[in-house]
């Protein structure tokens, strides 16, 4: 088998990184499909990934905060994938420290900054010191 549908089953997609051959359990009737719909919009992306743990009965290993199970399901080895979703979890606490208002003018830490409204004098702080 070759050309586009073989390649999009083969491949993973969007910010969870879903692979193509898991388009059913997202509700799409192909690969491409998925690719197309990824690839349009970022919002396709967080909907396939609620799709994909509710699929894979992954939403009460969330809830448990069962990781390992969670890595294993999601990505082949909760050994190894597991502490690092833990890791990531444990920040929640911090992130949600950000300020929801982007601060205006340079940034202390001089790390990268995104954008805020295409304005270039608005500026949101993007370090880990930020959240401290």
């Amino acid at each position: 088998m070759g050309g586009t549908e073989a390649a999009c089953l083969s491949s993973s997609w969007g910010g969870p990184q879903i692979m193509g051959f898991n388009h059913a359990a997202l509700g799409y009737s192909s690969a491409t499909e998925l690719a197309n719909a990824f690839s349009a919009d970022e919002r396709w992306h967080v909907l396939g990934f609620a799709d994909f743990c509710r699929d894979k009965k992954l939403i009460n290993d969330m809830q448990t905060q069962d990781w390992t199970n969670f890595g294993k399901i999601y990505n082949g080895d909760g050994a190894v994938y597991g502490p690092k979703i833990k890791a990531a979890y444990d920040l929640k606490s911090k992130l949600l420290k950000l300020p929801r208002v982007p601060t205006i003018g340079p940034t202390t830490s001089g790390l990268s900054t995104a954008l805020f409204l295409s304005d270039p004098k608005i500026e949101v702080e993007t370090s880990l010191d930020a959240i401290e």
